[in-house]
């Protein structure tokens, strides 16, 4: 990624490139491999999205690529100074105006690439934001490129310090609802018995998993005795929302939304482990087992500049 950084910086790369790179990308996020033929669970659109949309933030190499490039576009509108850009100015644009400018059919292909970027820009109706930078971000050309869609809910919980990170890798594809119950192999033609392993009374899927299984129901709600939390939904969503509006400080809401990633992680790892290994685990010793990692997690984080009244609570939980 660091030379397609560079090299994006200088050239608006080929579509085949770009493609290429980000083919090489999904398959190591996915299957740790080089190349994979395999589709990965999540649109890498989608997985290209900011944390608070749901996705990793990770680079749309198109769009970087055509923000890097901006810089370009960026410095001849503003008439920065420098030699390059007044010969350009003296060469090509003369007396023209920069965003009405169309380059001459014998113009050399880097310059018709620069040109390229600036319609581009212009076309997504970034001509006066461009144009008032006094210094230029290709950071925040790219953010605008991309757009900006609805927060999810639940994006604090996932990208949350306290997690481990696994935890919260599960939990996103979990709210994403892309792990792949017998619901959804049975829609790939892979699986036909739909039971759910856990508790065997349902059909399987993202939402009688997560929590209208009767296993999974009782680990979470020994999961909110522990944080004293009374009410008996089990809509996840709900409870998240519950406990942002609550008057818990922010420690306490950290630890409860790793508390919950490490639920749903321990939830998916015993269903495999059932229908693997047909190895079956109390709801006890599972709760036992989040407890301990959650607690293992914030004494491994060394948190400084803790209030008073968090400090009893943590200690009040640790023990």
């Amino acid at each position: 990624m660091a030379v397609h950084s560079y090299w994006a910086h200088v050239f608006l790369l080929p579509k085949s490139v770009i493609e290429g790179i980000e083919r090489i990308c999904r398959s190591f996020l996915w299957y740790g491999t080089s190349f994979s033929s395999k589709p990965g669970p999540i649109k890498w659109e989608d997985v290209c999205k900011r944390k608070k949309e749901g996705g990793l933030s990770f680079r749309n190499l198109g769009l970087w690529n055509t923000a890097t490039l901006g810089r370009h576009v960026w410095a001849i509108s503003t008439k920065q100074d420098n030699l390059w850009i007044k010969w350009v100015h003296s060469v090509y644009i003369k007396n023209q105006n920069w965003w009405e400018y169309q380059p001459p059919d014998d113009a050399s292909w880097s310059w018709k690439r620069i040109c390229a970027v600036k319609d581009e820009l212009k076309h997504r109706g970034l001509q006066q934001q461009v144009g008032r930078m006094q210094k230029y971000s290709a950071s925040q050309i790219y953010w605008l490129l991309a757009g900006e869609e609805r927060s999810v809910v639940w994006s604090e919980v996932v990208w949350n310090r306290f997690n481990r990170p696994k935890h919260g890798f599960c939990a996103w594809l979990c709210m994403a609802h892309r792990l792949k119950t017998k619901d959804r192999l049975h829609t790939m033609g892979i699986c036909q018995n739909l039971t759910c392993l856990l508790c065997g009374s349902d059909d399987e899927n993202h939402k009688h998993l997560f929590f209208e299984c009767q296993f999974s129901r009782c680990l979470l709600q020994d999961i909110k005795g522990w944080f004293g939390i009374s009410n008996q939904t089990t809509d996840l969503h709900q409870v998240i929302r519950k406990f942002q509006r609550s008057s818990a400080s922010k420690i306490q809401r950290r630890t409860f939304y790793a508390a919950i990633c490490a639920l749903i992680y321990m939830i998916w790892k015993h269903r495999n482990d059932v229908f693997w290994q047909n190895q079956q685990i109390s709801i006890d010793v599972i709760s036992k087992q989040i407890r301990q990692m959650v607690v293992s997690r914030i004494q491994v984080l060394n948190l400084k500049k803790v209030r008073v009244r968090d400090q009893f609570w943590l200690n009040s939980m640790c023990n």
